[in-house]
């Protein structure tokens, strides 16, 4: 989604500067996924493998088909720049031997108090309830941490996993918008918000997350 959300929220300054902070000190987001670290580009070997894996980027419209070594490279330098400048943040999750088990790919528009999140998660995580509980725990820390207000979402038509996950947890999907490609192609995806009054974490409210 190139675009800000549809949803059009107002931040004042001082709102906008402590978002722009809070995304640039980003150090550890712990999930039930592993623990997630700003991406550096000594994690393009680890990207490349999990995105490699069609069970990870296939329903992503967003990541090039075949994806390469090369553009996962320019991927993270890019998003290295925007989270300089509070604007955005590519991260890597880790299990507890080092092992690539999950991404996440936000843009933040501090000036709307709003963020588009999109991700993926390795195969053997791809459970309904470990899906959940992970998404929530990023929501959380979005809302909580981050001090987003809005949260945007968009997925294919055919990726049903990420419509029932998104419904479950209380986004609307609201008009579909087209959204540019990769490779330049145009889709019309499904396209979801949730404002953090509506937000409801069932799952996360008796654990801990020291990251959040």
């Amino acid at each position: 989604m190139a675009q800000p959300p549809d949803t059009v929220l107002k931040a004042d300054p001082a709102e906008r500067v402590a978002i722009c902070r809070a995304l640039r000190d980003v150090s550890t987001v712990e999930t039930p996924y592993g623990v997630y670290r700003p991406a550096t580009i000594d994690d393009a070997d680890a990207f490349f493998t999990l995105l490699a894996d069609p069970h990870v980027s296939g329903p992503l419209y967003t990541i090039p088909k075949p994806v390469t070594r090369d553009w996962v490279e320019r991927w993270i330098e890019a998003h290295q720049l925007e989270a300089a400048q509070g604007a955005g943040l590519l991260m890597l999750a880790r299990d507890g031997v080092n092992q690539p088990t999950g991404f996440v790919d936000l843009q933040v528009w501090s000036d709307r108090a709003s963020a588009e999140f999109g991700g993926g998660i390795s195969p053997d995580l791809q459970s309904a309830s470990l899906g959940t509980r992970g998404a929530a725990a990023l929501f959380d820390w979005l809302f909580q941490k981050i001090d987003i207000r809005l949260i945007a979402m968009t997925n294919a038509l055919n990726n049903v996993r990420t419509e029932k996950l998104l419904r479950h947890l209380g986004f609307v999907r609201l008009t579909d918008r087209v959204c540019v490609a990769e490779d330049g192609t145009k889709r019309l995806p499904m396209y979801w918000a949730l404002k953090r009054e509506d937000w409801r974490s069932p799952y996360c409210k008796e654990e801990t997350h020291p990251g959040l």
